[in-house]
């Protein structure tokens, strides 16, 4: 069984440390965004029950963990910030060059930069290769305004899942044995290849 990874307030902070002064992505545990997720979750009750407590003898705490909770939520903000910007710089110099790398990208930010280099790549050959050749500037079919399905599963869970972040960047779960439950295509991937659920319908969403 795979260990889960842990998340401090301190490794919070050394994350953001790191994504602020090195110019690259900074490598993260693949179930980094379901770790932030359950330590959220783990401090918001920690704060209700000191809240619930009706002593004024617990009122510093209840004021601490608030602001803990606030900081940690500006912290998540700017690692998510700083990474994405360099996950656009990534896709873009990838579409000037004809190469680039993928290390170090969350599941999402996979998706992110797989749809940065098909825009960024689009206008490219749409536009400035067909200026460079004086041919006929056409709007890149990439950038079509059009309404793609998005897949998702109807899976029942055959063992207790706790709640997850899926690549929609939406939280799901948690699941116990016999819930079903629509699961976007990536997620549902991962839970069926670990034998956590079994499928019961495919559709596309529009």
């Amino acid at each position: 069984m795979a260990t889960q990874n842990v998340i401090t307030y301190e490794k919070l902070y050394e994350i953001l440390r790191m994504e602020k002064f090195r110019a690259d992505l900074q490598k993260l545990p693949d179930d980094f965004m379901n770790s932030v997720t359950r330590y959220l979750e783990e401090k918001s009750k920690i704060l209700e029950k000191q809240e619930s407590k009706d002593n004024s003898m617990f009122e510093s705490e209840v004021v601490a963990t608030r602001r803990q909770l606030e900081n940690v939520k500006k912290m998540l903000k700017e690692i998510y910030d700083r990474r994405e910007a360099k996950v656009i710089q990534r896709a873009l110099l990838a579409a000037r060059s004809g190469s680039g790398g993928t290390t170090n990208l969350l599941d999402h930010e996979q998706s992110f930069y797989d749809g940065l280099l098909d825009l960024f790549s689009g206008y490219r050959t749409g536009v400035l290769s067909n200026l460079l050749q004086n041919k006929e500037i056409k709007k890149p079919k990439s950038i079509k305004k059009e309404s793609k399905p998005s897949s998702q599963y109807i899976l029942r869970f055959v063992e207790a899942v706790p709640r997850f972040m899926g690549e929609n960047m939406q939280p799901y779960g948690p699941f116990e044995p016999e819930d079903v439950a629509a699961v976007p295509l990536g997620a549902a991937k991962i839970l069926l290849k670990n034998n956590k659920a079994q499928a019961i319908e495919h559709h596309e969403k529009a």
